[in-house]
């Protein structure tokens, strides 16, 4: 019996990581990783918008 009270409270010790620790640390990583990858993106097309966009036709047309 004392057994099986230590074994349930170790899958409780476990399961309480896995949801209140494990899950919400790698829903945070995933989404710092998306946030990373909306900027670097987001530069590279403000990049691009500059070369090729409204502001270098406006550029080339005042010249």
């Amino acid at each position: 019996m004392i057994i099986a009270v230590e074994q349930t409270t170790w899958d409780l010790i476990g399961q309480l990581g896995v949801w209140l620790v494990g899950f919400p640390l790698l829903i945070g990583i995933l989404v710092t990783y998306i946030a990373a990858q909306v900027i670097v993106e987001r530069r590279e097309n403000q990049r691009l918008a500059g070369r090729w966009g409204l502001a270098a036709k406006s550029r080339t047309s005042d010249e």
